[in-house]
């Protein structure tokens, strides 16, 4: 069972985990100027996705994701299954916790020891977990108007310097911007199905917008949006060598001579947004732990795993350009089919058709 939040609370948190991912890098590494097109197209792929989850959630009202694989799989199969999407959910907090202490010591706090930006970002993260999911989107809810605001202030102080022709000639590099699409679809792809218990539990209307599509729809418009920006603050030659382009974007704009280096609210932002995703990552995490080894509850591992997820973030990655989206790495490519495997195992009918063919 999961705990029963609303669907404006469960919204206001998948955006916030959505936009996480990509909103400080900008999505140029592959896609280059139209980076801001392989976000609409990346948002109109995940449309589906979102209505196939909406479907799930509605089959199996208030059950885990992990719940729903049990239930519909044999155990010999389901335990595996269940067992590589834990593993996923470490891999990608080892690698938000990992990119975020790189982007605070390389741009603003440089003689701050990775260990310690790390440690204070689980730390919050560990304890909005252990608070429950009522807690947590209600910390969501409160968070969500500064990071709207923050990043529509950026927005809007980017305009007096945006060079339009920065947008021609459009489609130059499909294959780039392909490969962009593919890599924001996956990386929100794995944040919806970390999402999927949270929103399991939502308690909304007939006829009302699924959170799912919300956070789907929310997070592309604001994501396009920063994309765009970043595009026409920079020709792509400039953007292509820059990691951490909506941060830069932000130094370049102001208002006046009083209102200066406005960039630490795009470091804000980026901040509220991994503290949230890891929350939900480490929810996720219990829940497949209590699953596999039939636990009680499985909250009290949320300390041991923010430990593990420390220490290997330390040492797995050591620098921006060895992060996933850096240089030679097409780590996405490689998970989009095993990920796409754990909702659909779990949409299978499986037992469930079996013991209801027998009663019949």
């Amino acid at each position: 069972m999961t705990e029963s939040v609303s669907r404006r609370k469960a919204a206001f948190t998948g955006v916030l985990c959505l936009i996480n991912a990509n909103y400080i890098r900008g999505g140029v590494y592959a896609s280059g100027q139209d980076a801001w097109i392989a976000a609409a197209a990346s948002t109109l792929l995940l449309l589906p996705v979102a209505g196939w989850f909406t479907w799930l959630v509605r089959r199996y009202p208030d059950k885990t994701l992990f719940a729903i694989l049990h239930e519909t799989l044999p155990r010999w199969i389901a335990a595996p299954v269940s067992a590589f999407a834990v593993a996923y959910a470490l891999l990608v907090a080892v690698i938000t916790a990992s990119n975020f202490s790189i982007f605070v010591q390389s741009n603003i706090l440089a003689d701050t020891p990775r260990y310690f930006i790390t440690a204070l970002l689980l730390a919050a993260a560990l304890m909005l977990c252990k608070t429950g999911a009522r807690t947590f989107s209600q910390w969501c809810v409160f968070v969500f108007p500064a990071v709207l605001v923050l990043i529509l202030i950026l927005t809007a102080f980017a305009v007096p310097h945006f060079d339009w022709a920065n947008l021609r000639p459009a489609f130059r590099e499909p294959a780039g911007l392909l490969e962009g699409t593919v890599r924001l679809f996956v990386t929100s792809l794995g944040m919806l199905l970390f999402l999927f218990s949270l929103f399991a539990g939502t308690q909304h209307k007939k006829g009302e917008m699924s959170p799912f599509f919300a956070s789907v729809i929310g997070s592309g418009a604001l994501l396009t949006a920063v994309f765009l920006a970043n595009t026409l603050i920079f020709p792509e030659q400039v953007s292509r060598n820059i990691r951490y382009i909506t941060y830069y974007t932000a130094s370049v704009v102001g208002f006046g001579d009083f209102f200066q280096h406005i960039e630490i609210f795009s470091a804000f932002v980026y901040q509220c947004t991994s503290i949230a995703a890891l929350a939900v990552i480490l929810s996720f995490l219990c829940q497949g732990l209590e699953s596999l080894f039939s636990l009680s509850d499985a909250r009290v591992m949320a300390a041991p795993l923010a430990l593990f997820i420390y220490a290997v973030s330390l040492n797995l990655l050591y620098s921006s350009m060895e992060a996933p989206g850096g240089s030679g790495i097409r780590w996405y490519g490689v998970f989009l089919p095993a990920v796409l495997l754990i909702p659909a195992a779990a949409s299978l009918p499986g037992r469930r058709l079996r013991r209801g063919t027998r009663g019949g």
